[in-house]
């Protein structure tokens, strides 16, 4: 969320955050970055009113991703619909899931790195029912170095890089640490 000048136009079109005291002291913008991580460029970006759920914001700059690329997000933008409309550019996701998201086992054994694979569905009943899922790998973790925040509480990451081989769990939780050096 950014400030920008008060003025009667941006305070009528981005609005202002608003607290149990009043209006806040300057009107807001919430922009929403795609950027690449290793040469931090910014590949698309997107600014809406202030009370726009970055989820939606996410969700629109899809159309920049790449096919083939890796999606680093953070455990906000978790739902259903930003890991499928990666796939549906042929990108791939890696990004935290909050402890309230229950994804479904897809076998019963954990794979050779101790991740699993379950389903990702929908929040939406109807379609939950028929059958919108997809299939991610799940990597539960602890940070056990005391000086960085979030230290030995339980992490899970989910991705859609699915063989262990090819992206194994340590390598993920690696990787996924790296989207702040942006």
């Amino acid at each position: 969320t950014l400030t920008v000048p008060d003025t009667p136009e941006n305070a009528a079109y981005f609005g202002r955050h608003r607290t149990a005291r009043g209006a806040g002291a300057y009107p807001q913008v919430q922009g929403v970055y795609l950027l690449e991580v290793g040469a931090h460029a910014v590949v698309d970006a997107g600014f809406w009113p202030c009370q726009t759920s970055e989820r939606v914001g996410a969700r629109r700059l899809l159309r920049s991703l790449p096919p083939d690329s890796l999606l680093l997000s953070d455990r906000g933008l978790h739902e259903y619909d930003l890991v499928a409309g990666a796939r549906a550019r042929n990108a791939h996701v890696l990004g935290r899931l909050p402890a309230t998201v229950k994804p479904v086992p897809a076998r019963q054994t954990p794979l050779a790195d101790g991740s699993w694979l379950a389903w990702l569905q929908p929040t939406d009943r109807a379609r939950r029912a028929a059958g919108e899922r997809v299939l991610v790998r799940i990597i539960d973790y602890t940070l056990e170095e005391p000086h960085r925040p979030g230290h030995y509480e339980r992490h899970r990451l989910a991705t859609t890089l699915l063989d262990p081989r090819e992206a194994p769990a340590l390598e993920m939780v690696v990787l996924y640490h790296e989207r702040w050096e942006i």
